[in-house]
């Protein structure tokens, strides 16, 4: 699966969050970053910080009339943090090709 579908499925998933609960959530959990708590929702995550600002970006960029969920279940967080990681796996594959390019 590619870079665009991945992130267009993360997307979907996200879309139906409400933005105000959704992105105070998410800021909650940047907060924790540095505090070192929430490793339940957080400790799967490759790269916390940056994949949460991805996360907040995709969910202002999609259609705020889907937005009516106001908390996750396990699944879906789950759902979220795998997709989360192969966004992550891919964009380094783009940045840190295994063969590097020659000049």
């Amino acid at each position: 699966m590619s870079l665009e579908s991945k992130s267009q499925e993360l997307k979907d998933l996200v879309s139906t969050y409400d933005t105000q609960w959704f992105l105070g959530d998410l800021s909650g959990l940047m907060k924790n970053i540095a505090e070192g708590r929430a490793q339940d929702q957080l400790g799967k995550l490759s790269s916390p910080l940056r994949q949460l600002y991805f996360l907040g970006g995709l969910l202002v960029s999609s259609d705020s009339a889907n937005g009516i969920d106001i908390m996750y279940n396990p699944e879906k967080w789950n759902q979220i943090v795998v997709l989360l990681n192969e966004i992550e796996t891919e964009y380094d594959k783009l940045f840190f090709p295994a063969t590097p390019e020659r000049s």
